[in-house]
């Protein structure tokens, strides 16, 4: 049952954020081997071939990749499986180096048995807290009966320039801020996918993303603005935006990230009680969950607090442990919705938007593949956009028809290309995302 929240609740100031602090865990952890893995491509293990693939693709090489048909080089990437061991049953410290440049320590867990194919979870941690304080033994003890790997990175203050989150304050408690999950493509999540997927054999159709408190808001926005990277979201105690503080509803700039949630499932839990971040944070984000009729599940615990109680006999844990085994990721879907505050979060699946026509506004597009090899395209505030030709939805070496904003701006085939390859693998080093056919179109009927 949700309970009000009163007024001057709702509106607290940023004072009490810095009580965002700590995921509550009242469970010991066990010592951490300190052995350190640097950041680097996968080792020798991996053939010399497919990393020079792979490095090939990252740079964009198209001397080199052109020794290779596009089909070919795609087949390649498929079937070059990793298998750099890891350390059964051990948590290790991981140095590690984003692609935006800044340093990190990850902390990491390797179930107790090896497996030929490993789920992963990535945890967020809470503001003052760190990732050594999340990989709990109830995270280790559920990893080894399932077979994932646990990674949880340390967060780390957004670069003053180019990085900051447009609704992170600067300063908390007259203090510059401590630190938060920066949500561009090249911080921490999305830079740890990229390299652990190519280092160790991770099934990319099991990664879940989940966080506590400032690393429920990670979740949300990372998990609305890269949906095609992940399996479920299990957000805890979290919100979508900084703004809502000072609101009675969802930021509406925000708010249609949601949408982008189509095929992403969500299990969020928050106590009643929450004095922190309150409860009606998840309760409008339902609210808007089950307006859209997307897969989720809300739980709201009635007298509960912010710090929830994490160890595995509790409440909470068990019941989305249950949940996310059985999650995985939708690939291909015929139906796709987009929302995108800038080109940095752009794609979705096989849609790619390269090009608002208001940098200020958000860009809209809702793709669908109907009947007759033809995609029907409907936008907003996109004047370029990609689309990546996906052999599981379309008759691709056939004639292909798209209407944009019931204007027909494509009918014919489309071939294969090295560019379309290394388009589709920006941005996702992922081999089920990689495509061999795109079709780049500009919006003449601007608005």
């Amino acid at each position: 049952m949700r309970t009000p929240i009163m007024k001057n609740v709702v509106q607290r100031s940023w004072s009490l954020f810095i009580l965002l602090a700590v995921i509550v865990i009242p469970v010991a952890i066990p010592a951490a081997s300190t052995s350190v893995i640097p950041h680097a491509l996968p080792s020798t293990e991996t053939t010399t071939a497919a990393l020079d693939l792979l490095a090939a693709l990252d740079e964009g090489d198209l001397e080199s990749l052109s020794k290779n048909s596009p089909s070919k080089l795609r087949r390649s990437i498929q079937r070059a499986t990793p298998k750099q061991s890891l350390k059964p049953g051990q948590t290790t410290s991981i140095e590690f180096t984003a692609e935006d440049g800044r340093d990190t320590k990850v902390t990491m867990y390797a179930p107790s048995s090896r497996q030929k194919s490993y789920g992963l979870i990535v945890m967020l941690h809470g503001y003052g807290g760190n990732g050594r304080s999340v990989v709990s033994r109830s995270y280790q003890n559920f990893a080894n009966k399932n077979g994932y790997i646990v990674v949880s990175p340390d967060a780390k203050r957004p670069a003053e320039t180019g990085q900051w989150n447009e609704d992170l304050p600067r300063n908390i408690l007259g203090s510059p801020t401590q630190h938060w999950w920066v949500y561009r493509s090249d911080a921490f999540i999305n830079s740890i996918l990229n390299e652990l997927t190519w280092k160790y054999p991770i099934d990319r159709n099991r990664v879940v993303l989940s966080g506590m408190s400032m690393g429920g808001w990670g979740t949300w926005n990372l998990g609305s603005r890269f949906a095609d990277r992940f399996s479920a979201l299990a957000p805890l105690a979290g919100g979508l935006c900084m703004r809502d503080y000072e609101s009675d509803d969802l930021d509406k700039r925000y708010r249609v990230l949601l949408e982008n949630l189509r095929w992403l499932p969500s299990y969020f839990v928050h106590g009643s009680d929450d004095e922190i971040v309150p409860a009606r944070f998840s309760q409008m984000i339902e609210d808007e969950l089950l307006t859209l009729e997307y897969d989720h599940v809300y739980e709201e615990l009635n007298g509960v607090g912010h710090n929830l109680d994490l160890r595995g006999t509790g409440r909470i844990l068990p019941k989305i442990h249950t949940w996310m085994q059985k999650k995985r990721r939708v690939l291909d879907p015929p139906h796709i919705t987009h929302n995108a505050l800038n080109t940095d979060h752009g794609r979705q699946h096989w849609v790619r938007i390269d090009k608002f026509e208001k940098d200020a506004n958000p860009a809209r597009i809702e793709a669908k593949v109907e009947k007759g090899n033809k995609i029907v395209i409907e936008s907003t505030n996109v004047e370029e956009l990609t689309l990546f030709v996906s052999e599981k939805l379309l008759k691709e070496k056939n004639k292909i028809i798209v209407e944009w904003n019931g204007k027909e701006v494509h009918s014919d085939k489309v071939k294969e290309s090295l560019e379309a390859v290394i388009e589709s693998w920006k941005g996702r080093r992922d081999p089920f995302l990689l495509h061999t056919r795109m079709i780049q179109l500009e919006n003449t009927a601007k608005e």
